[in-house]
């Protein structure tokens, strides 16, 4: 019988661990195989998520610095629970009204209140 689907045909019969093995051994033996335009585009944007990942999560470590920081000059030293506290907090708007706390507060306690109730998401 011929109806052009032999390799079609084929394939089927081949089982799918049979294929991965396949295709291992394709990627192992041919590095060229690994630099097609596809692939390419694929780890540039992956290389594009990792930078935009990493300036977010450097902008909130730079939020929570001049939390601490504002809160030092102004009140003194902070215990390790505030400092624990804070670096678990991974929301910009949060950590901006905790700014905005850390600058109005009167004491410590004032702004320890103002963390509580946001954490209790009252």
């Amino acid at each position: 019988r011929k109806d052009g689907n032999a390799p079609t045909e084929m394939l089927m019969l081949i089982e799918d661990q049979e294929i991965e093995e396949m295709v291992e051994r394709l990627i192992d033996s041919d590095e060229l195989l690994m630099d097609t335009p596809f692939l390419r585009r694929i780890r540039q944007e992956g290389r594009q998520e990792g930078r935009q990942e990493g300036r977010q999560e450097g902008e909130l470590r730079r939020q929570r610095q001049n939390i601490l920081h504002a809160l030092t000059l102004r009140l003194g030293p902070l215990d390790e629970r505030l400092i624990t506290a804070l670096d678990q907090i991974s929301d910009a708007a949060r950590l901006e009204a905790l700014f905005t706390a850390a600058i109005q507060s009167a004491t410590l306690e004032a702004f320890r209140a103002v963390l509580d109730h946001d954490e209790r998401g009252e």
